[in-house]
């Protein structure tokens, strides 16, 4: 879960709105469902009022983020479970910006493969940020006219793409549409809900990223995409400066879709929206609360269309290798978390509003290895299997028959794999170098340190990095903790919290993966299941907790040496490739 913080607040600041947010959320979404307003199952129910008590009983949260403080997730997330929750909703932004710059990535690889191999396109893309509206809608009308409006949306995108492929629907000027990301959301006018009003409350609209294969006439084609807006939505009212149609050409980076991606790959509905609706003895409030829910709930808001969703499945299929190409081509290195700082909870203002300046402190080199895991997880691809893809390829190009194999192989074929450590570390320190001209040194500073502390942790592991699974060295581990069970009486909840807290940090990041702890005391059942102590233990009773690990010698690693050929195989022929092998 990632939060891009704004200028005029720190990170600290942001995640503690968010953090108040969702439990007002939380309390918000009880009421409503007690009211019949909302539906939620026995499960959700539960595990909301489950995240108020922990709220109540656990003081602090720690927060790993950026040197530069603009970028953070929690280390430990607690949230209330919904899909629409405001924590949620931040995890959600962060794991589509990484998909959403993957994709876009293999889309401008596949044009130019397209270009290559069959020249139906220019193999360039330009981008450009659509905006489509309607009128605001009144309080008890949003469900119906956001589905009316998500349907014109889509016959909006369908008109684009018969005009690509048929030429019998929208043609755009100067350029062929490829394909697009839609996004819609919802904002509510804010004057008008301090006031309590009714009538144009809600403020459907979307955005959308168009790809193209060469630059547009701007304002014609504004035109002429207006033209089709309006009529889908002849029903309604539409302003020309309601709808609009910009070049995505980011200047601080100087490259298309970075800064558009950002703002289209954000929330349905904004968190501080949630933390506007918070009163759950206001009628008004829990009435727009539960109608806003409702409209966005279980609804598909981010769609990929034409190129974008061909990439997808392109990553789709070649999962196995999804970061290592993602690496081999990106243009920055993601953000990266290096310090910790624990968040407090203010009890005279009951919500948490800042932070531990005693508890505040640099990730060691196990840490960072460990909780920017998933940006350098099977990133290297061994020179075996590198040697394996091109045997593949020099054995069955002659089969490759389809349009969509040849363009798929094309991509592929196009990798450059880092195969040894030395390669993915001193790439690291080219994004760092690149970060350096951008002016961004605290963001430099953090990429040394995640490739400082992977050789660092080589040297300490002392582990060979082999092309094929190897053996897996098993470690043990047995922690001895005495506990006094009448001094934690009034603290169990939060001292419970604390222990596990230090156990995942200071034994996981050690352990790597598949951790299973047993708890051997005659409370263990309770424990595991509640999270806390007994109450009203006079004796003082010793916990042992058993710690068993694996942690395989070839991180990092994919494993898929012996599978080169009918992974490939299936994934460019599919059905097919029994028959192809034969």
């Amino acid at each position: 879960m990632a939060i891009k913080a704004k200028k005029e607040s720190t990170i600290e600041e942001r995640y503690a709105i968010t953090i108040n947010s969702e439990k007002k959320f939380t309390e918000m979404m009880l009421e409503a469902e007690s009211r019949g307003l909302v539906k939620q199952t026995r499960k959700q129910l539960n595990n909301m009022k489950s995240f108020v008590g922990i709220m109540q009983a656990n003081p602090t949260q720690q927060l790993l983020h950026s040197s530069d403080r603009t970028h953070g997730k929690m280390r430990k997330l607690i949230s209330c479970g919904d899909h629409n929750s405001p924590l949620q909703q931040q995890q959600d932004s962060s794991v589509r910006v990484n998909e959403m710059v993957q994709q876009f990535n293999i889309a401008k690889r596949m044009s130019k493969a397209e270009a290559d191999l069959f020249t139906t396109t220019t193999g360039k893309q330009h981008l450009y940020m659509l905006t489509l509206t309607r009128p605001n809608s009144h309080k008890n009308k949003l469900d119906e006219d956001f589905t009316k409006h998500r349907a014109r949306v889509s016959k909006m995108m369908k008109a684009l793409k018969d005009g690509a492929e048929r030429g019998n629907g929208l043609q755009l000027v100067g350029g062929k549409y490829l394909g697009a990301f839609v996004s819609h959301e919802i904002t509510v006018n804010e004057e008008k809900l301090a006031n309590k009003q009714s009538q144009k409350l809600y403020h459907p609209h979307t955005h959308v990223i168009l790809i193209v294969d060469d630059v547009l006439k701007v304002k014609a084609t504004k035109d002429i995409l207006l033209d089709k807006w309006r009529a889908l939505n002849s029903d309604l009212s539409l302003s020309k400066d309601a709808f609009d149609l910009r070049s995505a050409y980011d200047q601080k980076n100087g490259s298309e879709g970075v800064s558009a991606v950002k703002e289209v790959v954000k929330y349905t509905v904004k968190p501080d929206t949630w933390n506007k609706l918070s009163n759950i003895h206001d009628d008004y409030q829990v009435e727009v609360f539960s109608e806003l829910y409702n409209a966005v709930r279980r609804k598909k808001m981010k769609q990929s269309h034409g190129i974008l969703d061909t990439a997808m499945n392109f990553l789709n299929v070649f999962d196995r290798f999804r970061n290592a190409m993602s690496f081999s081509i990106m243009d920055e290195f993601p953000d990266i978390v290096s310090q910790l700082t624990e968040l407090v909870f203010d009890k005279n203002k009951g919500r948490f509003g800042g932070y531990n300046a005693f508890y505040k402190r640099e990730l060691t080199a196990d840490e960072i290895v460990y909780y920017n895991r998933s940006l350098i997880e099977d990133v290297l691809v061994s020179e075996g299997v590198v040697e394996r893809i091109d045997e593949f390829f020099e054995k069955y190009s002659d089969d490759l028959k389809s349009k969509r194999q040849k363009i798929y192989a094309e991509v592929f074929k196009g990798f450059t794999f880092a195969t040894v450590i030395d390669e993915l570390t001193d790439k690291l320190d080219e994004f760092a170098a690149f970060e350096l001209k951008q002016k961004n040194d605290l963001k430099a500073y953090d990429i040394k340190l995640l490739s400082e502390s992977i050789l660092a942790k080589l040297n300490v592991d002392k582990r060979d990095f082999r092309e094929s699974k190897g053996d897996m060295a098993t470690n043990h581990y047995r922690l001895h903790m005495r506990v006094d069970m009448t001094s934690l009486n009034a603290f169990a909840r939060q001292e419970w919290q604390r222990f596990t807290d230090l156990f995942e940090q200071y034994v996981a990041p050690l352990t790597g993966v598949n951790t299973s702890i047993e708890i051997h005391n005659k409370y263990a059942d309770f424990m595991q299941k509640q999270g806390l102590f007994l109450h009203n233990q006079k004796d003082t009773e010793d916990i042992e907790l058993y710690v068993d690990a694996t942690m395989p010698n070839n991180y990092p690693y994919a494993d898929y040496l012996d599978f080169v050929e009918d992974y490939l195989g299936t994934a460019l022929f599919g059905d097919d490739w029994e028959q192809v092998k034969q």
